[in-house]
This record gives C-alpha cells, structure tokens and sequence, in this order.
C-alpha cells in the first residue's frame, strides 16, 4: 500500500543501487497522469521498447523466437497460476475496506479517468 501510495502522490524512493535506466523506466511507467506516461497512446508500446533499458534487447529475433527470453515461467498445464501472487478474497460488504476516505481525498482525481 504504501508503494502505491507513493506512485499516485508522484514520490517514488529507489534504491541507490539501482541502474538509471531502470529508474527512468519505472518512473516513466509511474508517471502520475495518464497521457504524460510512457506508452500511452502516442507511440504506445514502440516508445517503451525503445526505452534505454530495453537497448539490449533484439525484438524482431525475441518475436520469431531466435533468442530465448530473459525469464521464461514454468508453465505445468493450460490453467496453471503458479506465477502470479495469491491473495485473499474480497471482503465480504459491510466488512471495514483498507480504502481510506483520506486516502479517497488524497488520491481519487489523479484516477478519475482510469
């Protein structure tokens, strides 16, 4: 919660160690409004593949499966979920929401058009 709190209030904290590529794309991906965010709408996906963090990657020989990709999830059967995050069922209605009215004060408009 606090790491999406820091990305609708435009103040991400990154570890000193982190490449500045790595920091330019996740700001850009982060990035408050909408239509400033890298990949929307002009340009779309081929502005983001063109990021500098990107530079070593080769997506003509990615797509025709040339080259193997950097992370390649096991996969047991079509409706495995292995590789996504469980997480607890939604409250039942009338149960308490983590979802604060401060936090509906302090973040609801930047996403209004979400």
């Amino acid at each position: 919660m606090r790491i999406y709190e820091q990305i609708v209030s435009g103040h991400i904290r990154f570890p000193s160690a982190m490449p500045s590529a790595t920091r330019s794309l996740i700001s850009a991906l982060c990035t408050v409004n909408p239509t400033e965010r890298l990949g929307f709408i002009s340009g779309g996906s081929k502005r983001v593949k063109k990021h500098e963090f990107f530079a070593s990657i080769d997506w003509d020989s990615l797509y025709y499966r040339k080259i193997k990709g950097p992370i390649i999830p096991r996969v047991d059967h079509p409706a495995d979920t292995g590789n996504f995050d469980d997480y607890d069922d939604p409250k039942a209605p009338g149960e308490r929401s983590i979802y604060t009215k401060e936090m509906q004060h302090n973040h609801e408009e930047s996403f209004k058009d979400f």
